[in-house]
This record gives C-alpha cells, structure tokens and sequence, in this order.
C-alpha cells in the first residue's frame, strides 16, 4: 500500500476540493481518497488529504493529476511503514 498526502491551499473553496477528491477516487489503482480529519474546525488541517492505493505502480499518475489540479499543494508520497 502507497500513500499520496497533499493539502489544498486556502484559496479552493470546499466544493472545489470534493470536486477533486471524487476524481481521484475515479483513477486506476485509487483505494481510498479523503480528509486526514474531516471534522477538524482547524482550517489548515481540514485541508489534508490523502489518496491511498494498494500498488506503488499508480502512484506517477495520482501524483501527475494532484499537480494538474487547481489548488492543491504540499503533495508528497509518504514512506512505507510497517514490519520489515
């Protein structure tokens, strides 16, 4: 499992960013895509998410649409965690 983290800046409007959440959710290889927590009255942290895919090979894509997409920013791939 592979995990894309990102933020919107505080330009995009809450509509703008569920417009791009559900497009991510579309793409080859998306698992889950969401807010880190979408209940957070903090304006910062409810603009981070995440996109979650269960192979490393979808990556370059979610990464290429996260930089095409009007106000996102801050995305990185998170490193693998677990057991070795």
């Amino acid at each position: 499992m592979a995990v894309v983290s990102f933020q919107f800046s505080g330009t995009a409007n809450r509509d703008e960013q569920d417009r791009i959440l559900s497009r991510l959710k579309k793409l080859a290889g998306v698992r889950s895509v969401g807010r880190i927590d979408p209940e957070s009255q903090d304006e910062d942290i409810s603009r981070m998410c995440f996109a979650e895919t269960a192979d490393a090979s979808h990556i370059p894509s979610i990464v290429d649409e996260l930089h095409q997409a009007p106000g996102v920013e801050g995305v990185s791939v998170e490193p693998r965690r677990g057991l070795a």
